[in-house]
Parts: C-alpha cells; sequence; structure tokens
C-alpha cells in the first residue's frame, strides 16, 4: 500500500471507493453529519438517512481524497491541522485542510487522517467531529455505507420472504 512520510514514520493508506457514503462511527455507532451550510459543524448524530449525513468520497491525484458535502457539494470536509480542532464545511479548496487519507483498521473499518498529518484523526467527542491525536480509539475509526437500502425496500423484500416462509411453516433441521 502507499504510504505517507510522517517524520520518522510511515502510514499505509487506503483508496476509499469514489461515491456517496454515510461514515458510521465505530465507538459511538452515530454518523457524521453536517448542514449543507457554509461554517456549519461537522457532529455526530443519529443515522436518519438523512442528506445532511452523505458525504461524496472524490479522491485527489496524490492518492489523498475530500469529504464533499452530498447536500452542497462546493462545500469540504475541513479541519485545521491542530490537535483538538473543531472540523467544519468550507469551500472546496483542496488545501492541506481538505486532504485526508484512510487507513485500514479492520475489515471495512478505517481511520480518516489528515494527509499532511497522520498522526491526527477524525474523532468523535461530545457529539462533535473533530481533529484529534490517533490513539486507535474506537471514537477515531469509520465504517462507509452507501445507504442504498431504504426502510421501504427493505419491508418490501421482507413481506415477499414471509409469503413464502409463513409463520409455523418448517423449514428444515439445517436452518436457524
Amino acid at each position: 500500500a502507499p504510504t505517507v512520510n510522517n517524520g520518522n514514520s510511515n502510514v499505509a493508506r487506503s483508496k476509499l471507493p469514489s461515491g456517496s457514503y454515510e461514515l458510521h462511527n465505530t465507538g459511538t455507532g452515530l454518523v457524521m453529519t453536517a448542514s449543507a451550510a457554509k461554517q456549519a459543524n461537522v457532529s455526530a448524530a443519529a443515522d436518519v438517512n438523512g442528506a445532511n449525513q452523505l458525504f461524496t468520497i472524490q479522491n485527489n491525484s496524490d492518492g489523498s481524497f475530500q469529504l464533499l458535502s452530498k447536500s452542497n457539494t462546493g462545500l469540504a470536509v475541513d479541519a485545521n491541522p491542530t490537535d483538538g480542532a473543531e472540523v467544519i464545511l468550507w469551500n472546496v479548496n483542496k488545501t492541506e485542510c481538505q486532504s485526508f487519507i484512510a487507513v485500514a483498521e479492520a475489515s471495512g473499518v478505517y481511520s480518516i487522517r489528515l494527509a499532511s498529518n497522520p498522526t491526527a484523526a477524525l474523532t468523535v467527542t461530545n457529539g462533535n467531529v473533530r481533529l484529534m491525536q490517533f490513539t486507535g480509539a474506537s471514537s477515531q475509526k469509520w465504517k462507509l455505507s452507501d445507504n442504498s437500502e431504504d426502510t421501504a425496500a427493505a419491508s418490501a423484500k421482507l413481506a415477499s420472504i414471509m409469503t413464502v416462509y409463513p409463520n409455523g411453516k418448517s423449514l428444515g433441521s439445517s436452518y436457524s
């Protein structure tokens, strides 16, 4: 995997797929959320399948990426490169404040780190997303969800399955 040299250490980065995703925090179960307004704080909230919880991963030529607001693609997740800084939405400008890398932490789980300083990661703290020194805490790890399955579609599939296997129908001993 490509690496980012940060002083004396190299950090292996992972390529994320382009597209729009919800980012679910593994420590809190909350989803990265931001209104479509410039300077809006990026927070973590319960999953409501809203446009304000979708972010588009736009890969840069250097292997880093930007997180663009799906509800306002002119704005990107922006983190002042200092420990503890609040993360906000700001005009897309491709500065170091908007360039991130992903580091695989487990299967399908990533830390999202500042490309210019991979020791700093997007972290959920007190309902807000901040740039914090990476410690490996679950509040610094994220799963991507394309949110392609809405509740109505899932309910329709379940209803269809229930007509084939009505309550009380025996499926045999090999099924649970």
